[in-house]
Formats: structure tokens, C-alpha cells, sequence
């Protein structure tokens, strides 16, 4: 076995790692879907849609940026490379939000379509998080 074979498996195995994961942070997100219906609405929304791991925790971390820039108030200083895979979340630290279509506009990208990053503000406002 040469080098780059032992390279290739390594990179799959670790692929492999990554979708195991998110199906992991999957099935949990649809538990408590189920059993917090109503307590849980951002779980909920993001487990109906397939939003699970890495993926949610940058829908969540954008979605608090884009509140406390629509509060006016500054953004903690996170690398842009923390979300690097995501150019949306590293975009939201720079722009300004004055509604809620703005900000379904800038989450778009990440989740697919506006009318699902309004859901998904909207279950996190639920939550108590963000403005009200």
C-alpha cells in the first residue's frame, strides 16, 4: 500500500467520520423533536429540515449574530476561519439587519431557501433567544 493509498483511506475514513456525526446530531435533534415538541422549536425546525451538526451550529451562530447586529450592538470577534465552510456566517459579522427579510436573505444560503431561514428565526425566537 503506497502513501497516497493510506492518504485516500485516511480522507475517506474521515468523511466517513463526518456524515456519522451529523446522522448522530440527527437522530438527536428528531428525539427531542418528538418529545419537546413545543418546548424545543429550533431543534424541531432544524431536525424536520435534516439541519444537524456542524451545520446547526452555524445556522445558530448566524442567526445570534445577525440579532445582536439588528440590536446594534458589535459581534464578538470570531476568526473567520472558525466557519470557514459556511462564507454566509462570516458575512453576517460584516453586515448590517434591519428586518427580517434582510436576515432571511443573508441566512438563504446556508439553509436552502428564505421561506426556511424565516422558520428558523422565528423557532429561535421561540426558544427565548434573539429579539422578541
Amino acid at each position: 500500500m503506497t502513501t497516497e493509498d493510506v492518504a485516500r483511506l485516511e480522507a475517506r475514513v474521515e468523511r466517513l467520520e463526518e456524515k456519522l456525526s451529523e446522522a448522530m446530531g440527527l437522530i438527536q435533534s428528531l428525539v427531542v423533536s418528538v418529545e419537546f415538541n413545543d418546548k424545543e422549536p429550533f431543534a424541531r425546525e432544524c431536525a424536520v429540515h435534516f439541519i444537524s451538526g456542524v451545520k446547526q451550529a452555524a445556522v445558530q451562530m448566524q442567526i445570534a449574530i445577525m440579532e445582536t447586529r439588528m440590536r446594534g450592538q458589535p459581534v464578538d470577534t470570531y476568526p473567520d476561519t472558525m466557519f470557514g465552510q459556511f462564507p454566509s456566517v462570516v458575512a453576517a459579522k460584516r453586515q448590517e439587519f434591519s428586518s427580517m427579510d434582510d436576515m432571511a436573505e443573508s441566512l438563504a444560503p446556508l439553509v436552502g431557501s428564505r421561506e426556511l431561514a424565516k422558520k428558523l428565526v422565528v423557532a429561535y425566537r421561540q426558544r427565548g433567544l434573539g429579539q422578541q
